[in-house]
This record gives structure tokens, C-alpha cells and sequence, in this order.
């Protein structure tokens, strides 16, 4: 493999020497890293983590000169690059995919392309991979870059709908497919407009965890998750939809989790939940702790449907929550709480709700004072609860 990678290196020759042309001599703080790049070669020390941050004016000659350094030269297992600002779009070295002792490999930034080489490649050793804000030369560069690390078990997507559109004629048709029979650990930020098409599969039988954020396209496929124990799902609205067939298809789509032991949701996602009918909420047999999230401040959050800008205390209806007839739904986290009376509604429907219930625990913000904790804590031990038993907490 060590032969593989120098001979890699050896063919992006000629665009680095017509690289080091253009910048010859280089600049001071360039020059002085790749002056210590050469003091540790010689002191043959192995190189195991790289780190590159670099917001303003990215020089990709420097980049590709320092990355190829720590392959060539040491036992790299970490590499971070962190590239914005960078003029034009940036492949890093071939080279980086033939480095077999990488452990962990994150990208992020909005200046680099991912296009992993034609020929076969190999991460034997990959376990973490994360790509924030990356663009991708063409549909399978995710699919391929995937397929080449067997052992990965924790993997961070953002994607931006804008970022297709310097690289891919297909823009907002972008196919997001995680078939990795080895992953524990799934974050998604999808980070699309309501506008923008894409398709998600995800095959993933030992998943654990999985995180989702962003606007729910109908092309999502969760096929094989019989490990699930942890989701985490921030829902955004879609801007054609109705209210209630979106709410329809986070239902469907919540429905595939149902092995879940936890779920933590935004208190968007559940506010979209209320307009679905009773019967197409699934029943989550396993589920044994909830964990609701206050996102907004609370001069913008209202619970009336679809009116972010409402006044504070207007809540035309009840917030519906479905009956949870689970025998393992004990425990309810809300986190945020600020003492308004719609939150005090929501922890009201709660209680009313989970007839199994043993600890409703709110985590108060830093807003509140002990006088209002006080009264606040006195108000929720007055409402009636299906069970007996429940004991709230104020964390």
C-alpha cells in the first residue's frame, strides 16, 4: 500500500510543479508550516494527527503539499481539513485515498470537492467519517467513498442544496445512499430547501444511533435497522406540502424507528405531528424515554399552526399527543422550559397521556428565577396524571 501511495504521489507531479511555479518561494506563515513539515521529517518522528484550518485565502498548493507530507512521512491516523474561502472549488491529493491508516477523516468546508479516484480504492482502517458542507463531482462519489471503508461506524453528513449546484447538473436530485453493514452512529443535517429532491437509503443493520435534521423528502428509505436504540429527529416544514400530508409523512417516516428504546424530538416536529389522524400514528413498543427540544425564543414560538409570529398564548387548540399505551414509557425530558403557558399545556397533555409514566423531568433555563421554579413546580403537581406514581423533577 505504502507503494501504491508514492506512486500516486509521483503522478500528481506535474500539476504540483505547476503549482509551486505559480507560488515560488511562498508566503511567510505557508513557508514557516512547511518548514516544521521538514524539521519533523527529520527528526523521523511518525506523524499521527493533522489538523488544517484555513478560512481566508486558501492556498490548495499548501494543502496538497501538507497532506501528502503526513502519508507519505508518517503513520497518519486523524486528518481534519477545514477549508472555507478558498476562491475556487478544491480536490484534495489522490493520495489521501490510498492512505491505509487513517482512522478518522473529517472535511469541512465549502471550497472542497469530493471525487473519489476511479481506480480501487481502500480505507481499511476508517471508523469515523465526517463531510460538512462539501460538494460532490457527480452522484456516486458518496456511494463510492462509502463502499471503500468496511469497518466505518460513525458517519456526520451536512448537505446544502446550494453546494450540488457548483458540481452537479442533477442539482436538488442528489441521492444520499448509507448501505455500511458496520455503522453504529448516523447524523443527517439535509439542509434543503422544501424545493429540492433527493433520495435517502439507509441499509444500516448494527445502527444505534440515528439523528436527522432538515426538511423530510418523500424518497426515504430506512430498510434494515434492528439495533435502533437511540433517534433524534428535528423536522423542518416544507413550504408545499399541507400541513397534514407532511404530517403524514413524519409519521411514516417515525414509523420505521420503531424499535427505538429512546427518542428526543423538537418541539417543531411535534407541533407538525398534532394534524395527523389518530390512525396513522405507529406505537413504539420499546420506547422507554422522551426528550422534547424548545428551539425558538419565546418572542417567536407559538404553538398555533403555521403562524410563527403570533402573539405569546395564542392556542386556538390542545396539542394533541398520542395515547402511549407502551409499557416501557416511563421517563419524559423536556429541555428549555421558560415557564410559558404553552409549554405548561404540553406538560399538562403529557401528563395526562403516559399512563405508565414514573419521571417527568423539565430542564429549566437559566431565565427563570427560584420564585418562579417554585411556582411553577406547584402548578404542574396540581395537574391530574394517569399516573399515580409519576414523580416530576426540576432539573
Amino acid at each position: 500500500m505504502k507503494e501504491q501511495t508514492r506512486e500516486t504521489i509521483e503522478k500528481e507531479g506535474e500539476r504540483e510543479r505547476q503549482m509551486r511555479r505559480d507560488r515560488i518561494g511562498g508566503r511567510g506563515k505557508e513557508k514557516e508550516v512547511s518548514n516544521i513539515f521538514t524539521l519533523h521529517t527529520s527528526k523521523a518522528i511518525p506523524l499521527l494527527k493533522l489538523r488544517i484550518n484555513w478560512c481566508r485565502k486558501c492556498e490548495p498548493f499548501y494543502v496538497h503539499k501538507w497532506v501528502q507530507h503526513a502519508i507519505l512521512h508518517g503513520r497518519l491516523q486523524e486528518l481534519d481539513v477545514h477549508i472555507f474561502s478558498c476562491g475556487q472549488l478544491m480536490e484534495l491529493p489522490p493520495s489521501l485515498f490510498f492512505c491505509s491508516t487513517l482512522v478518522v477523516l473529517k472535511l469541512d468546508g465549502n471550497k472542497l470537492l469530493l471525487n473519489p479516484p476511479a481506480s480501487a480504492f481502500r480505507f481499511p482502517s476508517l471508523r469515523i467519517l465526517l463531510l460538512k458542507w462539501v460538494s460532490y463531482a457527480n452522484n456516486d462519489s458518496l456511494p463510492t467513498l462509502l463502499a471503500a471503508c468496511p469497518v466505518l461506524q460513525d458517519l456526520t453528513l451536512t448537505m446544502h442544496r446550494d453546494v450540488f449546484k457548483r458540481t452537479n447538473k442533477n442539482a436538488g436530485k442528489f441521492n444520499i445512499l448509507v448501505l455500511v453493514p458496520t455503522l453504529k452512529k448516523f447524523t443527517i443535517n439535509t439542509r434543503l430547501s422544501s424545493y429540492a429532491q433527493y433520495k435517502l437509503l439507509i441499509n444500516t443493520p448494527a445502527l444505534e444511533y440515528f439523528h436527522f435534521k432538515g426538511v423530510l423528502d418523500e424518497n426515504i428509505v430506512l430498510e434494515s435497522l434492528p439495533n435502533l436504540v437511540k433517534s433524534f429527529l428535528q423536522v423542518e416544514k416544507h413550504r408545499v406540502l399541507t400541513t397534514k400530508d407532511y404530517a403524514k409523512r413524519i409519521w411514516d417516516f417515525m414509523g420505521q424507528l420503531y424499535n427505538a428504546i429512546s427518542m428526543e424530538l423538537s418541539i417543531e416536529t411535534a407541533e407538525i405531528l398534532y394534524h395527523a389522524s389518530n390512525d396513522d400514528v405507529p406505537i413504539f413498543h420499546n420506547l422507554s424515554s422522551l426528550k422534547l427540544y424548545s428551539l425558538y425564543s419565546p418572542k417567536r414560538y407559538t404553538w398555533h399552526v403555521g403562524n410563527y409570529f403570533t402573539p405569546i398564548g395564542y392556542l386556538d387548540e390542545a396539542l394533541r399527543l398520542p395515547e402511549y399505551k407502551s409499557p416501557y414509557f416511563t421517563t419524559c425530558h423536556y429541555e428549555g422550559f421558560r415557564g410559558l403557558n404553552e409549554e405548561m399545556k404540553l406538560d399538562k397533555q403529557i401528563l395526562k397521556a403516559a399512563s405508565v409514566l414514573k419521571t417527568l423531568t423539565i430542564v429549566v433555563g437559566s431565565q427563570l428565577g427560584t420564585k418562579e421554579k417554585h411556582r411553577d413546580l406547584k402548578r404542574l403537581r396540581e395537574f391530574p396524571k394517569s399516573s399515580q406514581i409519576c414523580k416530576i423533577a426540576f432539573d
